[in-house]
């Protein structure tokens, strides 16, 4: 597979291997991966580890002049996209398309993905003690098919109440992460089965409930992260009262809006920034 990808790039190009022009040149000038790394990019995608970019979402790539390598086929400058390539080579169209519905691999989800929350702890105890990173307390129960996921925080506050949560949900997510403080309240659900799936189309990455949520099962189907105290079969009020993007208080911890969250199986972690790899 990888000859055959080669082979192709090197046609694209005019470039033949007798001139000199390494594999990885000419990778970097298509903007093309290995094979091997978009087949466990398709691995992760399964598992629920990377998440894909908002349908509405365009893609700001630099435009790559081909003639920059040595004996290209076309002399015009094109966008790193195979489609708008063969639109430019066979002069379909007179200038690119701009793609509209991108699903190509955002590679700032996927290095978040990749961050293990035991690892970040271990690496970074300095930033612990200063109080920049902070761990959860072990409270929460795990539910959705994904079960990493990070992103920058939003925040709200709300008692027994979902009307709020509703609304959030029915906003682009662009990967964020809705934290929930519900008093810690057990005796009703503010979270169900259809939000979560909102939530899911909207690309919101993962919600995090300080109280209680129902419909388990179909939020278990759901390619979204999820976490809360508890499942409870009674709905919550529909009076609309609460607070968005303040401080809460969770499971040990103040939490504000803006702030980032990396959550896995070992627990959630809050952090004041974005952390790398």
């Amino acid at each position: 597979m990888v000859a055959i990808e080669m082979r192709m790039s090197r046609w694209m190009c005019g470039v033949f291997l007798r001139e000199g022009v390494t594999n990885g040149r000419i990778r970097n000038q298509l903007g093309v991966s290995l094979i091997d790394a978009k087949m466990r990019e398709a691995r992760l995608r399964w598992l629920g580890h990377v998440i894909r970019r908002d349908l509405e979402a365009r893609h700001h790539s630099p435009h790559i002049n081909l003639s920059q390598i040595r004996g290209a086929r076309v002399s015009i400058t094109v966008q790193s996209n195979p489609i708008n390539h063969l639109n430019s080579t066979l002069q379909i169209a007179s200038s690119p398309p701009t793609p509209i519905h991108d699903l190509r691999f955002d590679r700032r989800w996927y290095i978040m993905a990749l961050i293990a929350t035991a690892e970040v702890c271990d690496a970074n105890s300095q930033l612990i003690v200063s109080g920049e990173l902070r761990a959860l307390q072990p409270i929460f129960q795990i539910y959705g098919r994904r079960q990493v996921f990070s992103g920058p925080i939003v925040t709200l506050k709300v008692f027994e109440d979902n009307v709020l949560v509703r609304e959030f949900l029915e906003e682009k997510g662009n990967g964020r992460v809705l934290v929930v403080d519900g008093g810690g309240s057990l005796r009703c659900a503010i979270l169900g089965g259809n939000p979560v799936q909102q939530a899911q189309n909207n690309g919101w990455s993962g919600i995090v409930v300080n109280g209680c949520i129902r419909d388990v099962d179909e939020i278990n189907g759901c390619d979204i992260g999820v976490r809360a105290l508890a499942s409870h079969p009674m709905k919550a009020s529909k009076k609309g009262i609460g607070e968005k993007h303040v401080p809460v208080a969770i499971a040990g911890t103040r939490i504000n809006d803006g702030e980032w969250l990396y959550a896995d199986t070992d627990g959630i972690l809050i952090s004041r920034t974005e952390l790398s790899v």
